[in-house]
């Protein structure tokens, strides 16, 4: 779901009389979080990883300045060791000077989700129907 819901998922808040239903302008919504950074292996990154990650999935590493450009790709291998995993890009995909380790990082892409979620909606005609049950209750306003 957090990849699917373009904003991610966010209890919001109240500001005066605005409902913010967001992060805070300064985090940047960037998908599902993947864990931190171990290693800096040559042209591989050793993580620690706190949820699914695959090759083809398009990941941004967070050094904690959400208001420069992040350094980010899509992944080419994932070799899981134990509690770690070494993930691999395309040649020259990555600054890897860019990249700390204890960066954060997050899944801001997922193609075969991507593919069936889109095959959910895609054509002309409804895939399924169901029944639905809803009960309305309002009140007349006058101003």
């Amino acid at each position: 779901m957090e990849m699917a819901f373009s904003r991610g998922l966010y209890t919001g808040g109240c500001a005066g009389t605005t409902i913010r239903t967001g992060p805070c302008p300064l985090r940047k919504k960037r998908g599902v979080y993947l864990g931190q950074v171990c290693r800096i292996q040559g042209a591989k990154i050793s993580v620690k990883l706190a949820a699914p990650l695959k090759p083809g999935d398009g990941v941004v590493f967070d050094a904690g300045h959400p208001d420069e450009p992040e350094e980010g790709g899509r992944v080419y291998s994932v070799d899981q060791r134990g509690d770690e995993a070494i993930i691999g890009f395309g040649h020259g995909d990555l600054n890897f000077s860019r990249v700390r380790v204890g960066d954060r990082f997050w899944k801001t892409s997922d193609p075969e989700l991507d593919r069936r979620l889109r095959s959910s909606f895609a054509g002309d005609q409804p895939r399924f129907r169901r029944p639905i049950d809803l009960e309305v209750h309002g009140t007349l306003m006058r101003q």
